[in-house]
């Protein structure tokens, strides 16, 4: 039972952390179906590394190609844009100017 329950937490977690394009890449015959199960069911932060060099490996991309490509995947996130806020100056009258310290 414990066994049962241990392979269905880890079927979950692996189709939380599974790239939609490791299914893309069995699709078109570029890698084995059990080569993208080893790389979702891999950390997270290892998944891209690992599918690099396994399309590095099959020659899929070049070594010019990996060390193209940055480091970290790109996000959708995107920051708001920043604001910039000016105080109002404060303007002296001519006559302030004139007649105070």
């Amino acid at each position: 039972m414990a066994l049962l329950a241990g392979t269905a937490l880890s079927s979950f977690a692996q189709a939380q952390t599974k790239d939609p394009l490791l299914d893309v890449l069995v699709k078109k015959g570029v890698i084995a179906k059990g080569e993208a199960e080893h790389i979702a069911a891999s950390p997270p932060d290892q998944q891209r590394s690992l599918l690099t060099q396994l399309l590095q490996s099959k020659g899929v991309l070049t070594a010019q190609d990996v060390k193209g490509m940055s480091a970290e995947p790109a996000t959708a996130y995107a920051a708001p844009p920043a604001v910039m806020c000016r105080r109002p100056q404060q303007r002296q009258s001519l006559w302030h100017s004139r007649h105070l310290p």
